[in-house]
């Protein structure tokens, strides 16, 4: 139960103009903007407002209500601009963005807020969101990325109206991103909407969470059609979740149920949505839309979409495309009065007492057959109210006055407007599009009839109002406190236990029995009004009973158990239909209680399972071969076993002679059996692993195990056999009835042969190559190397194993290498014209060749000058040249005469030496007692025979002459000493 409290309060009431109070209700006035379509708008200066200042005409604009009531507009086809409206002083302020059209966006940095990010020019109905901290947020729509890019665009951005900066929050700074959509109902960083527009159809939960649902767009494909996905985003985590609804375009039909029943299967088909709001309970609500990708129909259905269960509920409007709905009288409500099918329907307000309202649209083809009507919807009653207007299509409306409210004064028919309530309740609506009469910047405001419908509370003042739901709860259990205040904008709760808070709708959970006067205090602090109001409602806490069935139990056949609720004196119900405190139960089943005490209830459930003995059954006593395997199975599964051997599983696996019992038990009953088991002696046989013989050799294949019985795969039956052939042997040995077998692959190679040819003999600096041929083996060689070829370049004998799979081939060669072959024919000579020369090169070589001639003998005559070159080639084959210069030149001497007369006849008068090539000469003349009694160094100038002038006798004399002269080509010094007789 709850009791409600009202408390007066004497507060102030602060009008800044009289713009709230001069107009009666039930009418329409034009408060701003032009009555002329396609307006350039004045901007006047940035973040000043100004009486001159307004927009220019716009089409699917977004909007905001901020908390303190003013009005909040972005962008609209071809602009980027940010512009606020205060209702009470009537005026505009442009507040961000170039003030110019076809702008790309400035992302900036993603989560980081700047004075220079924008977002790109856009319209088409983006979504929009005020979150609890106040701050406007805005998601996709159609227009311009950060790279000039056009198309459906999925960026999130957020707007703080304190610093006037916006931020990048999520998403992609280029259009037609498509869809990530991950699991249902899990969040992930990684999931993100498609691109999308055309969708008004947002909301902001009351745990501060967005919320988007269908539009014109893209899923996780590139092709755009209509969408009907609903999102979550959690501002804390900055992740979304795909809530509800297909993850692919144009799925349609939707799944209506049963009006006013809720379903899982439930879901409105995918479309173009323009008209939502968010109920007093929480709730997410939408109306009408086209489904624009199928067959262009135009819907009037209301939906209602509950967060805790995931599910959606045809409330309203018919299932029909195209509906023309059923106006009936103006201000009538009843539950078959409904709009008609439309799209663009975009200007809804949420009003006071959980009522929504709507205007205009398209009904038919958008932009064609424009709607003028403003309807009314309550949640309490399920009914539609028509308030303002006719069916009447393309109206061309009544401006009046500026500022002056009239009867007559109606807006012209339009699409894609925005709507605003203010703090009083008071409906505003802002430009749009007039079909060919082009696109709007009016601002308009609406005064509903209190009694048009009835039962909506509108007031000038702030009143305090909220709904705690439920009003009784248990300890543990939560309570939401819905908030209907009027005209304020923020809020203090008091719980009653002790705990505050200041969100406008929030759920409390309550830890103690008891009764707690929860107090809402409601506050404004402006724009147009100053005030607060305060109320009190009790709400009660039980204690919920304690029920505690004990643990799932397991019962042997025939037993029963007694199942005791507890808490004497509460009422029962269990699942047999009993309504006692306790039962019995001997058979199987799942039982459960509901325990109430008063509002609270309790229950607990309990699984009976009744069992009969186990049977356990090991078979007959068995003889098996040693290592054969044997499992013995207890059966009963999911029983307890206990095996004679320890184990306690439901098989073993027993390897040793022996009485094998075992008792399975499922909970108290048992069962159990034995089995006796003999193993006998198994033959070991084992071949050994694979191998493989060359060709012409033999192995020998031993089964082993002496005394058995022995079948071989080739018919044999002794213990071994010799193999020479390639194959699979196997053998059976037998001991009894027990028997081994193994089975050895024996594989031929082939032995290499290996020819490294007959032996060799090298010249001396010569080498060879060893090559032990077959390609692709193993190879050693005397020397340590590996390779197939090696190359020799000294003498000795070497040798080669060449290995194919175990098979070796080998051969040995000789190689010696000859001593160096020298031949010489001596220094270079020289001979003397007419002289001849024998040049000889000596014996012991195989054979000569001369140059030139060609001689093939040891020696060759010659007789004139010249080079002579001698090839030889000794028994090894080696080879050996050599060649001797011989040059024309004849030997110089000195020739000194041995007498001489120096008579004066002129013969043989002087006492000279004779000779060629003389490069340096002296000659002495001594007397027989050593005296010199000539000298000259001309050879050219002899003795005479004096000595200073005078005649020497006749004697015999000594002379000693010193020279030099070139012998061939070196220079030699020579000395001669001899006698020369002087004649008178």
């Amino acid at each position: 139960m709850k009791k409600i409290i009202y408390t007066s309060l004497t507060f102030t009431l602060i009008f800044i103009s009289s713009l709230l109070i001069a107009q009666p209700q039930g009418q329409w006035t034009w408060m701003n903007g032009t009555q002329s379509t396609n307006s350039a708008g004045v901007f006047g200066t940035q973040t000043v407002f100004s009486a001159g200042n307004y927009p220019p005409s716009l089409y699917e604009s977004v909007q905001w209500t901020d908390h303190n009531g003013h009005f909040w507009i972005f962008g609209g086809l071809n602009y980027s601009d940010m512009w606020q409206f205060n209702p009470c002083t009537n005026e505009w302020a442009w507040m961000h963005g170039p003030g110019t059209q076809y702008n790309n966006g400035i992302y900036g940095t993603q989560n980081v807020a700047s004075p220079a990010n924008n977002p790109g020019c856009r319209a088409f109905a983006s979504h929009t969101f005020v979150d609890a901290a106040g701050d406007l947020w805005m998601f996709g729509g159609y227009g311009y990325d950060a790279v000039g890019g056009q198309g459906y665009l999925n960026d999130l951005w957020k707007y703080n109206i304190a610093t006037n900066e916006w931020t990048w929050v999520n998403g992609s700074n280029l259009a037609m991103a498509t869809a990530t959509y991950g699991t249902i109902g899990i969040a992930s960083p990684a999931n993100q909407p498609g691109g999308r527009c055309e969708s008004n159809a947002s909301w902001t939960d009351n745990n501060n969470n967005l919320w988007i649902y269908g539009g014109m767009g893209l899923d996780n494909f590139t092709t755009a059609g209509d969408l009907g996905d609903l999102w979550m985003y959690n501002i804390g985590t900055n992740e979304w979740t795909w809530m509800n609804g297909p993850n692919t375009i144009n799925q349609n039909p939707g799944v209506y149920g049963t009006i006013g029943i809720a379903n899982p299967a439930n879901r409105p088909s995918c479309r173009m949505c323009y008209a939502s709001w968010k109920s007093i309970a929480g709730d997410l609500w939408m109306f009408g839309g086209v489904e624009y990708n199928s067959t262009g129909d135009f819907r009037n259905d209301m939906w209602k979409y509950n967060i805790a269960t995931n599910e959606w509920t045809w409330m309203s409007g018919t299932s029909n495309a195209n509906d023309p709905g059923n106006y009936g009288a103006q201000c009538a409500s009843a539950t078959n009065y409904c709009p008609s099918g439309r799209g663009e329907n975009r200007a809804c307000w949420t009003r006071g007492s959980d009522n929504f309202a709507n205007f205009g649209g398209s009904t038919g083809s958008l932009g064609g057959n424009l709607n003028e009507d403003l309807w009314n919807y309550s949640v309490s009653t399920n009914k539609w109210t028509l308030m303002s207007g006719t069916s009447a299509f393309n109206g061309a409306g009544n401006y009046g006055t500026i500022t002056v409210s009239s009867p007559a004064n109606l807006p012209p028919c339009r699409m894609g407007a925005d709507g605003f309530v203010d703090n009083s309740g008071f409906l505003w609506m802002f430009g749009g599009w007039a079909g060919s009469g082009g696109y709007h910047n009016d601002m308009w405001r609406f005064v509903p009839d209190t009694t048009c419908p009835t039962g909506i509370i509108q007031s000038s003042t702030v009143l305090a109002a909220f709904t705690p739901v439920p009003d009784t709860a248990c300890v543990g259990g939560s309570i939401t406190f819905n908030n209907s205040s009027l005209n304020a904008n923020s809020y203090l709760w008091n719980f009653g236990d002790g705990n505050t808070d200041t969100l406008q709708n929030p759920t409390h959970i309550y830890t103690t029995a008891g009764t707690d006067t929860v107090t809402l205090i409601a506050i404004s602090t402006g724009p147009c009004l100053i005030g607060s109001d305060t109320i009190q409602i009790t709400v009660t806490i039980l204690n919920p009973p304690v029920v505690a069935l004990g643990n799932d139990t397991t019962l042997c056949q025939g037993q029963t158990v007694t199942l005791n609720a507890g808490n004497p004196g509460a009422t029962y119900l269990w699942s047999t239909g009993a309504v006692t405190q306790t039962i019995t139960v001997d058979s199987s089943g799942t039982y459960w209680v509901n325990v109430s005490a008063g509002s609270c209830t309790a229950s607990d459930t309990i699984v009976v399972t009744v069992i009969t003995h186990p049977v356990v059954t090991l078979g007959n006593d068995t003889t098996l071969c040693a290592g054969q395997p044997i499992t013995l199975n207890a059966g009963n599964p999911g029983d307890t076993y206990l095996w004679s051997n320890g184990a306690t599983t439901q098989t073993i696996n027993p390897t040793t002679t022996g009485a094998y019992w075992v008792v399975a038990s499922l909970g108290t009953c048992t069962g159990g059996d034995t089995i006796n088991i003999t193993f006998n002696t198994l033959p070991v046989v084992n071949l050994g692993p694979d191998q493989s013989i060359c060709n012409g050799d033999s192995v020998t294949l031993n089964a082993g195990n002496p005394g058995d019985t022995y079948l071989w795969s080739t018919g044999a039956n002794t213990q071994t056999i010799n193999v020479s052939t390639p194959g699979t042997y196997s053998v059976i040995v037998s001991n009894g009835t027990c028997t081994g077998t193994d089975t050895i692959i024996v594989n031929s190679n082939v032995k290499p042969i290996v020819n490294l040819g007959p032996d060799i003999t090298l010249c001396n600096g010569m080498d060879t190559a060893l090559n032990a041929g077959n390609a692709g083996m193993t190879y050693l060689w005397s020397n340590g190397e590996t390779s197939q070829r090696i190359v020799i370049s000294s003498s000795g004998t070497y040798w080669v194993q060449v290995v194919n799979n175990g098979c070796v081939g080998s051969d040995t060669a000789n190689v010696k290498i000859a001593p160096p072959l020298t031949v010489s024919l001596g220094p270079d000579t020289v001979i003397c014209p007419g002289d001849q020369m024998t040049i000889d090169a000596g014996t012991g070589y195989a054979s000569y060749s001369w140059i030139p001639g060609g001689e093939s003998s040891h020696f060759i005559i010659i007789n004139q000058p010249g080079t002579y070159g001698l090839t030889v080639i000794d028994s090894n084959g080696c080879m050996a040249r050599t060649s001797i210069w011989v040059d024309n030149f004849c030997p110089s001497d000195l020739y000194i005469p041995s007498a001489f007369a120096p008579d004066g006849n002129n013969l043989n008068g002087l006492f000279m030496a004779y000779g060629e090539n003389i490069i340096a000469f002296h000659m002495y003349v001594f007397n027989r007692w050593g005296q010199q009694v000539f000298d000259s160094e001309d050879i050219s100038k002899g003795w005479d025979g004096t000595y200073n002038g005078n005649p020497v006798p006749q004697d015999t004399y000594v002379y000693r002459v010193d020279y030099q002269l070139y012998d061939f080509t070196q220079l030699h010094k020579h000395t001669k000493v001899g006698t020369v007789t002087l004649i008178r």
